[in-house]
């Protein structure tokens, strides 16, 4: 019984990390989208991983979601 129990609140709690994991997602795109759509630049680049490293990259990034 107890073992069941065990199984089950693991299969709970996966299912909510993976549930909580797609909301994060889904937030960040939004909020990715926004600035964009803003022309926010300093929250577009804090929305991407290590955005410090490829500036000139990034930029080009943000001037083409704008354009198209």
């Amino acid at each position: 019984m107890r073992i069941k129990i065990l199984l089950l609140g693991a299969i709970l709690i996966s299912c909510n990390t993976k549930i909580s994991a797609e909301r994060k997602i889904k937030q960040t795109v939004t909020e990715f989208l926004s600035a964009v759509e803003k022309d926010d630049g300093s929250k577009y680049k804090s929305l991407i991983y290590k955005s410090e490293v490829y500036p000139g990259v990034i930029s080009m990034e943000k001037h083409f979601l704008q354009k198209n």
